[in-house]
């Protein structure tokens, strides 16, 4: 019975996960393509080039056209790749190259084996449009796609591979944070001119250096940039033992006579955060925004990759009256990068709206033609029409050699670079068709869009943010136990700087809010979701003071079960004992099916009675189970987020990624339904690891079902414990790809189970021990007072297979204070005078609560 209930419980669970997914999807909002078209983010050229640029490109095109009618008439595939080859809104693109690695600014240093660097982070900023172009973790180890550590020695395993959460991969082209500005003589326009993305701005002096008060280092550099006689300045400041890049945007007038000008600029987000183990996770890019009310209330916005993908870019999330944006970012599974609004500041509210955007896209389809050198592609897509591509001029070795005809997919930007109404698309990497799903992919990032700012005279105005670049769950930062006079050695940070992240800048909720749409706000007003969220605080707590004494992450999960189980020992003793008594109960139940089996209103009032009389609740376990999900939800959600499972290995096993499955060996990505990378998302896909933890605990739940099973009674019940069964390996198979550490949960879980099995009564135990039909709380109570309990019940089997007369009920003295009445009986009784000041004083104090007793009963009677 109690893996019946166990059963059932995970059943329900399951089904209440999927209504509640179904129902978010039914019941988000989704913007029409009008809406999305109206709240593109992305830049557009400036048209506010010099005459001579204007006049050069027109006598290109001129000279084009004179070229083509030299040619004659072309093919219209042809035609048309050559025409978008020398189009001017892309001529930028086709000559540009990639600021050199010299060229680049340093914050920070990057630490190895040999040298431990007091920065968490070494960050790289390119002159090109004065974003990020690098920026690595100095603590943190990098993990491939497929979920297991990298090395920089890849055979010894030694020297780890620096994470970089901004990879210069996905940064060479257009690094992260630019700023873009929008027309001063158009009010109206959302979409931001591209001047300052495309030229390098100047920098400012050399690298400053300083010592802060405290002993820290603090560098800083400067970047400076002229647009539509605004001069705009950046200056980036990293310190060490901060986990932020501490951005400040300086606006003042070229000319100071000039006329008032209303400024405003738009900051993208980060771009290229790695996606860890992408064939098991459910967690890719997100995106997350949030304001926060006069009262400091924080409401929060998440919208995930593919619903970004879906709408082709995400919804504007907007000021509203008396609310200010504190921050924007994009999150994987384990870390984040945020634009939050410095606190340090008076005026905040300087954030108009902030938006997802669509970055990079898969797209499919076959190669139609390829321009000579590779600079520009036809594509025909799925739908039958045809899309020219361009290529960067340090990425055309991947597409010059591509064949006509082949079926291809292609990683693109979204029009970024260029006018998107021309529909110029910006090709950076080409895979086999069914090489990669979308989502492993597609890229966003956040757009942040100011409100106008008053520039005049010799006015400076200036809006700081934090860059947080760190993990996900900000309490990670917090110093471990034995660490608190050192937080820096082992990544963590200050306690104020802390509270900083935590509370001042509400990054706390980048985690621990509802999930969004209707059912996670149903959860939170009922508390449900607060509950879950200081049952996952209080794992993440315990297992860090467990760790402090076992350093092996595994132990210290199944020490952490263990502490779980034995607390709820005397709850889950009292489920198996009633499971026991219901098997007891089998043949009077056969028996009463017998009897109603032609009216199931009264079989159901039958039963109903029997249990009430031998004090069986059928129900009464299920509290049981639902008591102990806040505490396994919690484990769950530690377990994806906590930077500390992410690459713990389980030394002596096999497990080197405490938050990924085991990955006992590979067995190919070529196993039809299971491992091939084309069937990524059915239900069948297993990834192409045999991971053995699903499989053992699945065996042992298997086992402890049979053992805790009665013998089917008859052909229905029979029929319940093959699907029981059944259900085993659906879910066997729903939880395949979970967390090895969360397997490592579910069978010292199942251990533990055997193992209280074990400390029950081997005999049965008599139904009647919860007393006589009928009797009362306070008889109950008054009767163990007095040292009394009953032993047998009217009509029920006894452990040795006797039937009790029906009206009897037969009781004894019970305990250590009942066998000394006897003995005392047996040698005439000891004198008072001899017994012990504490015997009186427990004498009296059961008289008293004997009498407390009498009375409350009387009281109830009456």
């Amino acid at each position: 019975m109690q893996q019946k209930n166990l059963l059932l419980f995970l059943a329900l669970s399951a089904l209440i996960v999927a209504v509640w997914v179904g129902v978010n999807r039914y019941l988000a909002p989704q913007p029409k393509e009008a809406e999305v078209a109206k709240n593109d983010d992305s830049a557009k050229p400036d048209d506010s080039k010099p005459k001579a640029e204007d006049k050069k490109a027109d006598d290109k095109k001129a000279d084009d056209k004179k070229a083509d009618d030299k040619k004659g008439r072309k093919k219209p595939d042809e035609k048309k790749a050559d025409r978008k080859t020398v189009d001017p809104l892309t001529a930028d693109l086709q000559h540009f190259k990639p600021t050199p690695i010299n060229k680049l600014l340093t914050l920070g240093e990057l630490g190895d084996q040999n040298h431990k660097s007091r920065f968490h982070l070494f960050v790289k900023i390119d002159p090109h449009a004065a974003g990020v172009h690098t920026l690595t973790f100095n603590k943190l180890q990098a993990a491939d796609g497929l979920g297991r550590p990298m090395w920089l020695d890849h055979e010894k395993k030694t020297n780890p591979m620096p994470l970089e959460l901004i990879p210069a991969s996905a940064n060479y082209n257009s690094p992260s944070f630019q700023t873009l500005a929008y027309d001063v003589k158009d009010s109206r326009d959302d979409r931001p001119l591209d001047t300052l993305a495309r030229i390098n701005w100047e920098v400012i002096g050399k690298k400053e250096v300083k010592t802060l008060d405290d002993g820290r280092r603090q560098e800083s550099v400067s970047l400076q940039a002229e647009t539509q006689g605004v001069i705009v300045t950046k200056t980036y400041t990293l310190t060490e033992g901060e986990y932020h890049l501490g951005l400040s945007v300086k606006m003042r007038l070229k000319d100071r006579a000039a006329k008032t000008v209303r400024f405003r600029y738009q900051m993208t987000g980060a771009h290229g955060l790695p996606v860890e183990g992408k064939w098991y996770t459910s967690i890719f890019r997100n995106a997350l925004i949030a304001r926060v009310d006069k009262d400091g209330g924080v409401s929060r916005d998440l919208q995930t990759l593919q619903e970004i993908s879906k709408w082709a870019g995400g919804n504007e999330v907007l000021r509203e009256e008396n609310t200010s944006i504190v921050y924007a970012g994009v999150v994987n599974q384990f870390f984040a990068s945020v634009i939050a609004v410095d606190n340090d500041q008076t005026q905040r509210a300087f954030l108009h709206h902030a938006r997802p955007t669509l970055e990079t896209v898969l797209t499919k389809g076959v190669i139609v033609s390829v321009a000579e050198g590779g600079s520009s592609f036809v594509l025909k897509l799925e739908k039958g029409t045809e899309e020219t591509f361009y290529v960067a001029e340090n990425d055309r070795h991947l597409f010059r050699d591509l064949p006509k005809g082949r079926r291809v997919a292609v990683k693109h930007h979204t029009g970024s670079f260029s006018d998107k109404a021309e529909n110029p698309e910006i090709a950076t990497d080409v895979y086999a068709e069914d090489a990669m799903p979308a989502a492993w992919v597609e890229d966003i990032t956040v757009r942040v869009s100011t409100e106008p700012v008053e520039l005049k005279g010799d006015d400076v105005v200036e809006h700081k943010y934090l860059l947080y670049n760190g993990p996900v769950k900000v309490s990670q930062l917090f110093p471990p136990p034995g660490l608190a006079n050192k937080p820096l050695e082992k990544g963590g940070v200050s306690p104020e700087l802390y509270d900083r992240y935590h509370d001042q800048l509400h990054l706390n909720t980048l985690t621990d809010y509802h999930t969004p749409g209707v059912m996670g706000r149903f959860a939170n007003s009922i508390y449900w979701t607060a509950l879950v969220i200081k049952c996952t605080n209080l794992m993440h707590t315990v297992l860090g003071y467990i760790h402090a004494i076992i350093p092996s992450y595994g132990l210290c999960i199944i020490v952490l079960t263990v502490l779980v189980r034995g607390m709820m020992f005397p709850l889950s003793r009292k489920q198996a004992l009633m499971s026991m008594r219901m098997q007891q109960l089998a043949p009077e139940l056969k028996k009463l099916q017998e009897k109603h089996k032609d009216d199931r209103q009264a079989l159901g009032m039958a039963q109903m009675e029997l249990y009430r009389k031998h004090g069986v609740n059928p129900f009464g376990s299920c509290w049981v189970l639902l008591l102990q999900m806040p505490i396994f939800m919690g484990l769950y959600f530690a377990l994806q987020e906590s930077t500390h499972f992410r690459l713990a290995e389980f030394w002596p096993t096999w497990i080197v990624n405490l938050a990924a499955p085991d990955m006992l060996f590979g067995w190919t990505q070529s196993i039809p339904f299971i491992s091939r990378v084309q069937d990524y998302g059915s239900f069948l896909y297993l990834g192409p690891f045999f991971n053995l933890l699903p499989v053992i605990a699945v065996v042992l739940m298997i086992a402890q079902q049979k053992m805790l099973t009665p013998p089917p009674a008859d052909e229905q019940q029979a029929m319940q414990q093959k699907m029981m069964k059944y259900m085993m390996v659906f879910f066997g198979l729903m939880f395949y790809k979970v967390a090895a550490g969360l397997c490592l949960y579910f069978i010292a879980s199942s251990v533990w189970g055997f193992c209280e099995r074990k400390l029950l009564p081997k005999k049965k135990p008599v139904l009647a021990e919860a007393g006589p039909a009928g009797e009362g709380y306070f008889q109950k109570l008054l009767r163990r007072a007095q040292g009394e309990h009953v032993t047998t019940a009217p009509g029920v089997t006894t452990a040795n297979g006797g039937i009790t007369p029906s009206v009897e009920t037969r009781v004894r003295s019970g305990g250590k204070r009942g066998r000394n009445k006897r003995r005392q009986g047996q040698s005439g009784g000891p004198d008072d005078d001899n017994v012990s000041m504490l015997g009186r004083w427990r004498k009296r104090l059961r008289e008293w609560w004997v009498n407390v007793l009498k009375e409350a009963e009387k009281k109830h009677r009456s």
